[in-house]
């Protein structure tokens, strides 16, 4: 601000007025360039923050695309991380008696080399190559004595074999009465007919059961079974095993029932769900996604696995599937479970393993050390317990509470340092999401939880 030194006032007020005025210009100018240097540093920041994270996401990509899909680190990798269990090993040297102990070590076996034997329990159909009974006499003329064998094992197989199946009910009269003897029995006496799985049709039990286990256990398509049995001889269209594998899915429904009940008794269910194209489904583009829910749950050793068909991921199908269910339920980091977690008597859970993924990939597109290489130990070492615990074939948890179990050992050795609080990675996107509002009481990681045993 110029300022005209003849027109200055000769008012000592006037004069501190003006001074104030131009120290107030003054501060306000400053605190201006103050606050637009702030906002072009502010945004050179954002900037640069934005480049990283586009240049880590195109790491990510490059690996899931042309790296290794196996979430191992490499030996560098592992000795980096062998820096957060420095203090724990250095003290667990210390502690070492100076004296070595000698403690006797069992001898161990090798397995013998070879080819694996064939299965006892298979059929044995003995070919005999003698020689003839004229070199079975020796020169000096006496007979040879058998004296040993030797024996070579060859697997075959028996190509399937079709055949018809005739079920005949002979048909029985009195030629003499015509049945006037006996008015209350039928004139004509038969057996009553076999019950069929699929009235009407020429499909028997074992060649659905075939054609079932063909198709979803051996991922043989129908037009390929359409060939087969063309080779053998039989013409069966693939619109005719379309149709009785529709019949049967009718026909087992109290059976599915049963099996969906026995899932939910568990202590535990699994929930998992993939993209599935449905071909002409009424009301549908080809080109819409559907989806296939797995349910997974039963007893530990006799697990029972649900395939349910569905055009939509919405939450609300394992909500109503899950309907009235009290337990845990173990799922990805997928939203559209977590309302799971807001019923009554559900636990929502995650999963270990997609956890530590997310640490994985944050270790893998940064090239330094932070929480995300103590995640990972941290995790190492719960897999490495565990691995450990099942080898000694401990049931997952004592049924009356009291015993030893793998739930009791975690619990106690594993569990606390766990719980020392939540690890983040250098960037919010990095962190292991909770997989529900529901907070219970056990052993967590980044609100990611696991189940017991």
């Amino acid at each position: 601000m110029a300022v005209d030194t003849p027109a200055l006032p000769n008012n000592v007020e006037e004069l501190q007025r003006l001074i104030r005025q131009l120290r107030a210009d003054h501060e306000g100018k400053v605190q201006s360039l103050q606050a637009n240097l702030q906002a072009e540093r502010n945004e050179r920041i954002e900037y640069q923050n934005k480049a990283l994270e586009y240049f880590e996401e195109l790491q990510l990509m490059r690996r899931r695309l042309f790296g290794r899909s196996a979430e191992r680190l490499s030996e560098a990798d592992r000795k980096q991380l062998w820096l957060f269990n420095e203090a724990e090993t250095i003290a667990a040297t210390e502690n070492q008696p100076s004296e070595p102990q000698r403690v006797p070590v069992r001898c161990h076996t090798r397995a013998k080399r070879g080819r694996k034997p064939l299965p006892a329990d298979l059929e044995r159909v003995e070919m005999i190559h003698d020689i003839a009974e004229s070199e079975k006499n020796c020169g000096c003329g006496q007979p040879l004595k058998r004296i040993g064998q030797e024996v070579c094992e060859k697997l075959e197989i028996i190509p399937a074999q079709v055949r018809v199946r005739r079920h005949v009910r002979p048909k029985y009269a009195c030629r003499a009465c015509e049945g006037s003897g006996e008015e209350e029995k039928a004139a004509v006496r038969i057996a009553p007919a076999v019950k069929q799985l699929l009235p009407k049709s020429i499909a028997s039990p074992a060649l659905v059961a075939y054609m079932l286990v063909s198709k979803f256990c051996d991922a043989l398509p129908f037009y390929r079974q359409e060939r087969q049995f063309q080779r053998m001889g039989v013409d069966l269209s693939r619109q005719d095993m379309a149709n009785w594998t529709m019949a049967v899915a009718r026909r087992i429904q109290p059976l599915v029932q049963l099996l969906r009940g026995e899932i939910y008794s568990g202590p535990v269910v699994q929930i998992d769900e993939t993209t599935l194209q449905v071909m002409q489904e009424p009301g549908r583009a080809n080109t819409r996604q559907s989806y296939m829910w797995v349910y997974r749950g039963g007893q530990p050793d006799h697990p029972v696995v649900d395939y349910q068909y569905h055009p939509s991921r919405s939450g609300e199908v394992p909500l109503k599937v899950l309907d009235g269910y009290r337990g845990f339920v173990q799922t990805d980091g997928y939203e559209g479970y977590e309302e799971l977690g807001r019923q009554p008597g559900i636990t929502h859970v995650g999963c270990w393993a997609h956890a530590r993924r997310k640490f994985f990939e944050a270790k893998v597109v940064s090239k330094q050390t932070g929480s995300a290489d103590e995640a990972l130990t941290s995790i190492d070492k719960l897999f490495a317990w565990e691995r450990g615990l099942r080898a000694e074939e401990l049931a997952p948890r004592s049924s009356s509470g009291a015993g030893v179990s793998r739930w009791n050992l975690y619990s106690r050795s594993c569990a606390p340092g766990l719980k020392a609080g939540s690890h983040r990675c250098r960037r919010p996107r990095c962190w292991a999401r909770p997989s529900g509002t529901r907070w219970p009481s056990g052993p967590s990681w980044c609100g990611i939880w696991t189940v017991p045993g």
